[in-house]
């Protein structure tokens, strides 16, 4: 019977492993004379196997879950069963707001099609391999149609249905993450919301209530409310196209959360400091927009500015001066450096 000892995931990637019961049998009977080892890693002498075989068959006639279920975990593994939450099951008991989050800023900016390309890796990479957690989409009406695009379609651009699809695909292959999602919105909400209703995302979306703590990660995931969207409107309540915004009216729904009312944030900077450019400081969850708009990947700022420590430190400015990490951490070209390290120091992992 072999041990199904569940998901680890180092930066985005998941590795399946077994560890089979057979052959540690195997192992003991190369040397008779010595003990085999039990999964916490201690020695049961010979004399000792037989009375733990007894424990074992007792247990299991008692109804308690066998080695191989993912509702249990082996003796002396208490985390290696539990689902990973964001890819360490050192997160499932950590509140979303206490979090910090890797983020990409103008996340489908990915090749030269772009004026201006901010990301190395594709949506998909970036997500499966990249570590990242939150994505921001500038979404415009392009000609009627709703596209991600960057300050205007013309400069580059991607259709935000091919952007949510990808979405959706990731939060369906991938049960135990948290995704959020930053809109920075120029289009009519009632189509924004249709866009997402096509892809069923709703039905994975948080709604949070002002003035509750957040839940944690296993409680989201657990309640299959894995998809947290906010969205940072015009301020006027219009849209690009001159249609009516929905949320003039008070037409938002409720998982769609106005970003002026959750979030305050920095310029885009790669320094040091923790000012804030937006919103309050008694607002629940921060952003910083760590990095500088036209950076190529190869630019030695860039690359400094996203060694983990570097990171890290940025954010530990921000405990210090704000009182609460930055939740989401927007920078461009994650694949440079180490980002996602910065952000793993910040909640415990490094």
């Amino acid at each position: 019977m072999g041990y199904r000892l569940g998901v680890l995931r180092a930066r985005g990637v998941a590795v399946w492993f077994g560890v089979a019961s057979a052959l540690l049998s195997t192992l003991a009977c190369n040397d008779s004379g010595r003990g085999r080892s039990t999964d916490a890693g201690s020695f049961i002498e010979p004399d000792a196997q037989g009375d733990a075989a007894d424990a074992a068959d007792a247990a299991d006639a008692d109804g308690a879950p066998d080695e191989g279920s993912l509702d249990s975990a082996p003796p002396g593994f208490p985390d290696a069963l539990a689902p990973p939450c964001n890819g360490s099951s050192e997160l499932c008991k950590q509140r979303f707001s206490a979090l910090a989050f890797l983020g990409t800023h103008l996340s489908p900016a990915t090749d030269s099609s772009w004026a201006t390309q901010t990301q190395g890796r594709s949506l998909k990479d970036q997500l499966q391999v990249g570590g990242v957690r939150v994505l921001e989409l500038e979404v415009h009406s392009d000609g009627g149609v709703l596209a991600v695009c960057a300050g205007s379609c013309s400069l580059g651009s991607q259709s935000l249905s091919s952007v949510l699809r990808e979405v959706a695909t990731f939060l369906t292959g991938n049960e135990t993450d948290v995704l959020t999602l930053v809109l920075r919105d120029f289009a009519p909400t009632s189509a924004l919301v249709k866009a997402f209703d096509d892809q069923n995302l709703p039905a994975l979306a948080r709604t949070q209530t002002p003035g509750e703590p957040w839940p944690t990660l296993q409680e989201m995931i657990d309640a299959k409310q894995r998809l947290v969207v906010f969205i940072d409107e015009l301020p006027a309540g219009t849209s690009d196209a001159g249609e009516p915004d929905a949320s003039a009216d008070g037409g938002l729904p409720q998982w769609l959360h106005p970003l002026a009312d959750w979030a305050w944030e920095t310029a885009p900077s790669e320094a040091t400091d923790c000012v804030i450019a937006r919103g309050d400081a008694s607002l629940p969850l921060a952003i910083l927009n760590h990095y500088v708009p036209g950076e190529a990947p190869a630019d030695p700022q860039l690359v400094a500015a996203h060694m983990a420590e570097t990171v890290a430190a940025r954010l530990q400015r921000c405990v210090d001066d704000r009182g609460h990490v930055p939740n989401f951490v927007f920078v461009d070209f994650a694949e440079v450096g180490d980002p996602n390290g910065g952000t793993q120091i910040a909640d415990g992992l490094r």
